[in-house]
C-alpha cells in the first residue's frame, strides 16, 4: 500500500472536499491570513450506506437478518479513508481482483 500521500480519492469524495475547501477558506481568509486545509486521508474516516443483496451469511438466524422485501440488507459502516477508497471500487464493479484494483 502507498504512502498517505499516494492515496487517490474517487470522485464523489473529492468533490465533496473541494467544496467544504472552498466555503471554509470564503468563511475565514478574510479573518485571518495564512489559514490553510489539508487532506489528509490517513487520519479520516467515513460513514458509508452500504446495500448487501442476497440472504446473508448461511449460518445467521433468519430472524436476526433485516432484510426488506426487494431482499435488499442496508447497513451503516464507519471506515477509515483508505477503506471507503476500497469499497467505492465496487460502486463501478461486483467483483475485484487484488491485480485489478488501483494502486492507492
Amino acid at each position: 500500500m502507498g504512502s498517505a500521500s499516494s492515496v487517490s480519492l474517487s470522485a464523489e469524495p473529492l468533490i465533496a472536499y473541494e467544496t467544504f475547501r472552498d466555503f471554509y477558506l470564503a468563511k475565514h481568509n478574510n479573518k485571518q491570513i495564512g489559514r490553510r486545509l489539508t487532506l489528509q486521508p490517513a487520519l479520516g474516516s467515513a460513514s458509508i450506506e452500504a446495500v448487501f443483496y442476497g440472504s446473508g451469511p448461511s449460518g445467521e438466524p433468519k430472524k436476526k437478518r433485516k432484510v426488506n422485501q426487494s431482499g435488499e440488507r442496508h447497513h451503516l459502516l464507519n471506515v477509515t479513508t483508505f477503506q471507503m477508497c476500497v469499497l467505492m471500487q465496487f460502486n463501478a464493479k461486483e467483483r475485484l481482483t487484488y491485480e485489478a484494483s488501483p494502486t492507492f
